[in-house]
């Protein structure tokens, strides 16, 4: 919802985007030679060239609340990389404010206008997704899981998971009725 309906890319072999056709070269070379792990190298530089790609549209620093636009914010950027970098860390209001040298308050209320979600909820979705993808996608069992995702046991994963998805599809029904 906060990704602009299209972002256009022109002049691509200009010096200020010429990371863009050698990034694309160099998948292209990676495909066509289709050396071992192929597959997940591709995947990676796909995902650091959107990454690149939504770093360099300056639409986004004018989009509406929203994790995009937090990453244009310098006094956010810590705690949002701590939050991503650090998922298992135990982390509170006050900790991630000491990050971005903010009061708890300033911090709490940055972050909402911002993101549109408390810092907590951010944490909490985040650690959601992740849990989610990490069960559907990967051999690692709940225990394991959940020490990766900072929750002191498996029994406290999946209650949080539940409350979590039922709080979520309750919201859904709600739209779609």
């Amino acid at each position: 919802a906060t990704l602009p309906a299209n972002i256009r890319m022109i002049n691509v072999d200009t010096t200020e985007h010429h990371w863009l056709y050698q990034t694309a070269l160099l998948i292209g070379n990676e495909l066509q030679q289709r050396r071992a792990g192929v597959d997940v190298l591709v995947d990676r530089i796909c995902e650091a060239l959107f990454i690149q790609i939504l770093r360099s549209d300056d639409t986004l620093r004018d989009k509406p609340p929203g994790f995009l636009s937090a990453l244009h914010d310098p006094i956010l950027r810590p705690a949002l990389q701590c939050i991503h970098s650090q998922l298992s860390h135990d982390w509170t209001v006050k900790s991630l404010a000491a990050q971005c040298n903010l009061s708890r308050s300033a911090f709490a209320s940055r972050f909402q206008q911002k993101i549109g979600l408390a810092p907590i909820a951010y944490l909490t979705l985040w650690r959601m997704q992740n849990a989610l993808c990490l069960l559907r996608d990967t051999p690692l069992s709940l225990t394991q899981i959940a020490d990766h995702l900072g929750y002191s046991s498996d029994m406290a994963l999946s209650k949080a998971f539940k409350r979590f998805y039922d709080e979520h599809l309750v919201q859904y029904a709600k739209q779609c009725v």
